[in-house]
């Protein structure tokens, strides 16, 4: 498992000199975050009635105030795969690797 808790999905797979920070923002699809003590307390008021736990993984779209949750998913690897299959993600980039 990847040591990294917070991904960000993309519909077009980034170059590496990637030009700026709105073009990476416009293949922005999703984000795939794991649920860690620290943020754990975030998650209960917007889960919907989905049932999670530390360590689970979840699918988020949306802006800030107005995010959605997918789904929770008990690995990454199963988080990526749904972001894949019904969000169209095909590049997932931890937040540095997005905004160099």
């Amino acid at each position: 498992m990847n040591s990294c808790t917070y991904f960000l999905g993309y519909s077009k797979e980034l170059s590496p000199s990637f030009e700026s920070f709105s073009s990476n923002q416009k293949h922005l699809v999703c984000r795939v975050i794991q649920v860690i003590p620290d943020t754990y307390r975030d998650f209960l008021p917007v889960a919907s009635g989905k049932y999670f736990s530390i360590g689970d993984w979840c699918v988020i779209t949306g802006a800030l105030h107005t995010f959605k949750i997918h789904d929770f998913f008990k690995s990454s690897d199963d988080a990526f795969d749904y972001a894949s299959e019904h969000l169209g993600a095909i590049s997932f980039r931890t937040p540095t690797e997005s905004f160099k």
